[in-house]
């Protein structure tokens, strides 16, 4: 760093320049992320209402009577059947999908469940005198609707069976670690699996991140742990990381995580010098609150210029420093 704050070897306009191409990069991901959202959002209420009015104008319909002929062909109760079954689970696939995608919208798988609801119920009891293959045809679809609306029901059951393993775990991990634990130099040459095992120090609390800078030859690095809380009933967690100082380039961030109770996808959403906001996608609402660790690995090239500047201070030094003879 210069007199003036900036790294060595860039001018005050090299470095306004820097930091407004990553701010109008962050820009353009953020518009191009809200023009994505807009259209998941679309194409999520339209399957959603769509099977609602559908499901209301056929129910409505077999209701009146208006769909049962005194004769028909062999099979097209069949073939109706399973198409109507075919449309509404679709329907709700697609409003299930678009709803993990955008982290809320529920209300239209909701929708689309009730429209495909409403069309079993217009198909559900066929006529008196159709034949074998269309009550097997009929029957086949009602099962598989009502398997495709029940869907939701199945991840709190098998939440309900875990759940008590899952807050023994975390008890386990949210308890202190004893007093007795010691502070180790840890080597940046040293393995990721030792320098963990190395930071494991004494915590007073409840531990929320855990980070450590060093720097390698050929990066400035830095890596550590971020725990994330989630709410009942919340799809998106977001958790923030600032450098400090800030990296020189646009850092590398990579983003894992070793917790498997639950179906889950960790992203480092926007990177800047200066930090990350580090995003987890569930496939599903929390049924109940929990933590979810995430690690991260963020590496920034070191700048030739600062290690050449370095060392030549360090020379100019060591030579004052000889007593003349």
């Amino acid at each position: 760093m210069d007199s003036h704050g900036f790294p060595d070897g860039q001018t005050s306009e090299h470095w306004l320049d820097s930091r407004a191409t990553a701010f109008a990069d962050v820009l353009s991901a953020q518009r191009d992320s809200s023009i994505e959202q807009a259209f998941i959002a679309a194409a999520g209420g339209s399957a959603g209402v769509t099977s609602l009015v559908c499901g209301t104008v056929l129910c409505m319909r077999r209701l009146s009577g208006a769909m049962m002929p005194a004769s028909e062909p062999v099979g097209l109760l069949a073939a109706c059947s399973l198409g109507v079954a075919a449309v509404g689970v679709g329907m709700i696939l697609v409003s299930d999908g678009a709803a993990a995608r955008a982290g809320h919208g529920t209300c239209w798988g909701i929708a689309a469940r009730i429209g495909l609801l409403l069309g079993v119920v217009a198909i559900a009891v066929p006529p008196a005198a159709a034949s074998g293959i269309d009550m097997a045809a009929c029957a086949a679809a009602v099962l598989g609707s009502a398997a495709m609306i029940l869907r939701p029901l199945v991840p709190p059951l098998l939440a309900a069976r875990v759940r008590w393993p899952i807050h023994r775990q975390r008890q386990r991990r949210e308890v202190c670690l004893p007093a007795s634990g010691q502070h180790t130099a840890i080597d940046p040459a040293m393995p990721a699996a030792h320098a963990q095992a190395g930071l494991q120090a004494p915590c007073p609390g409840h531990l929320l991140q855990r980070f450590e800078r060093y720097q390698l030859p050929e990066a400035d690095c830095l890596r550590g742990t971020i725990h994330l809380a989630v709410p009942v009933g919340v799809r998106t967690a977001y958790g923030h990381v600032g450098f400090c100082p800030p990296f020189a380039e646009m850092p590398t961030v990579e983003v894992t995580t070793d917790y498997d109770h639950v179906e889950a996808i960790v992203s480092a959403a926007e990177v800047l010098p200066w930090g990350v906001r580090v995003e987890c996608r569930l496939d599903e609402p929390a049924e109940e609150a929990f933590e979810i660790p995430i690690n991260l690995s963020v590496q920034s090239p070191v700048q030739p210029t600062v290690a050449t500047d370095a060392a030549s201070s360090l020379e100019i030094v060591l030579d004052r420093s000889q007593p003349q003879r």
